[in-house]
């Protein structure tokens, strides 16, 4: 059965298009190579936190190349959750925007 979603935006109440209803937004996902750079630990911190915490970082993975190797993926919201667990203090915010600056500089 479809999900069924509202007409109006739940932040902003602005109506929404019949294209943003039948498209939900999806959470991107990211590789721990990607996800290093973004909390900022090294891959082995992040290794070790993400097996301390399987409740809280459940594996999801991508296959890669005729072998099928296997890539760890994190959502944004997890890397947010480990971003807050590794560092200590107020943080800034990090955007889509600010991220592309930074990769891109």
């Amino acid at each position: 059965m479809p999900q069924i979603f509202s007409s109006t935006c739940d932040h902003c109440g602005k109506m929404l298009s019949p294209i943003q209803l039948a498209n939900p937004p999806i959470e991107p996902m990211y590789e721990l190579k990607i996800a290093v750079m973004l909390i900022p630990m090294p891959l082995a911190s992040l290794r070790k936190l993400l097996t301390k915490h399987p409740d809280k970082f459940p594996k999801r993975y991508r296959l890669e190349g005729r072998g099928h190797r296997r890539i760890r993926l994190l959502s944004a919201g997890e890397i947010q959750l480990a971003r807050a667990m590794a560092l200590r203090g107020e943080a800034p915010r990090i955007t889509a925007k600010s991220t592309m600056k930074a990769l891109l500089s």
